[in-house]
């Protein structure tokens, strides 16, 4: 629901509404290429973020691109704004070329033989000569020219050293609950990313989600309702089930109580089975005798064993376990007495 706030129309969402099925938005708003509705002059972000050999943002169609001006091509390259890729060429306001070559402005291009190996490229971050271009680069593919945390890949006819990983081992766990790999050069957590869902290549389909390396809807699924790790299931409750994003159940299991009232935090956490304090139902205690506590045997009280020390031995219910075992008349048991001159040491007489 939209709110009127002094003339104005209020998204929401401030990260962008949802546009209409035929794309129209609320007045001072645009539909972007997301889909959703942001101000005329807002600037939403790629999602995921850009990286590697396409890491700038064109906001405008809001997809990872290799540049937006000249100024972010290499030497001898520059911007072509149709498909915002880097193209080899130069201009009279940019006639910077690779070592050995110049710039013939009415061409757009850069002319000259260029490198025929390694020993021509004396430029600082351009040490490897593509002998197919004659052009020095920064590195060549197989080899060990750039940095940790960056890999070689071709772009617009040359070679360049880009944000990404080569191996795993370039991609350390950030949590206890991460497993890193990397993924068409780049980290992930393939225990929760979508498009690597338990391994490379393994994207999660219809908008699911990635919970533990695994697929899930989070609409349906009891085991990760709304969210990961946010299960439906409590203890000895049944009829679980998960809907639109929420948990229902159908109550106790047979013989099994909630009797503290917070089903939601520790279900039906009472066995009535066996529970002396609710035995059959909640709030039912079993009495209990002197020295002699009650018990609950398949839902009914019954009179527990004497407390250590004690013993029951009149047979009598009402007092319980009257006798207190130890003593020099009843040692080690009812009616055991010691000799005059013993005394009741561990329940014999010495």
């Amino acid at each position: 629901m939209l709110l009127l706030v002094a003339g104005c129309v209020v998204l929401p969402n401030p990260k962008g509404a949802p546009c209409s099925q035929s794309g129209a938005c609320p007045d001072g708003y645009t539909c972007f290429p997301d889909a959703r509705c942001y101000p005329y002059d807002a600037h939403p972000p790629c999602n995921p973020p850009c990286y590697g050999a396409e890491p700038l943002c064109d906001q405008a169609a809001l997809r990872c691109v290799e540049c937006l001006a000249d100024g972010d091509c290499e030497a001898g390259f520059v911007c072509a704004l149709q498909v915002k890729r880097c193209t080899p060429g130069c201009t009279a306001a940019r006639p910077e070329c690779p070592m050995g070559q110049r710039c013939d402005v009415e061409a757009g291009t850069c002319v000259g033989q260029g490198c025929t190996d390694d020993t021509a490229c004396t430029m600082a971050g351009r040490p490897r000569c593509d002998v197919r271009t004659g052009l020095c680069v920064p590195c060549l593919p197989g080899g060990a020219d750039c940095s940790a945390g960056t890999f070689c890949t071709a772009s617009s006819g040359t070679f360049r050293c880009v944000q990404g990983c080569n191996t795993v081992s370039d991609c350390p766990a950030n949590g206890p609950n991460q497993v890193p790999a990397c993924c068409d050069h780049r980290c992930v957590d393939v225990l929760a990313s979508a498009e690597h869902c338990g391994a490379c290549g393994n994207p999660c389909q219809n908008n699911d989600s990635c919970c533990d390396g695994v697929c899930f809807d989070l609409t349906r699924s009891a085991e990760h309702c709304g969210g990961c790790g946010r299960s439906c299931y409590l203890p000895n409750v049944t009829g679980v089930r998960c809907a639109d994003s929420k948990c229902s159940n159908q109550g106790c299991e047979q013989y099994f109580g909630n009797c503290d009232g917070n089903l939601q935090s520790n279900g039906c956490e009472e066995n009535h089975s066996f529970s002396s304090l609710h035995c059959g139902n909640c709030f039912h205690p079993c009495p209990g005798q002197p020295n002699r506590p009650g018990v609950c045997v398949l839902l009914s009280c019954r009179p527990g064993p004497c407390a250590a020390g004690w013993e029951d031995c009149d047979g009598q219910a009402f007092n319980g376990c009257e006798r207190r075992l130890g003593t020099t008349t009843d040692c080690g048991g009812c009616n055991r007495p010691c000799a005059p001159n013993q005394t009741c040491v561990d329940g014999a007489c010495r």
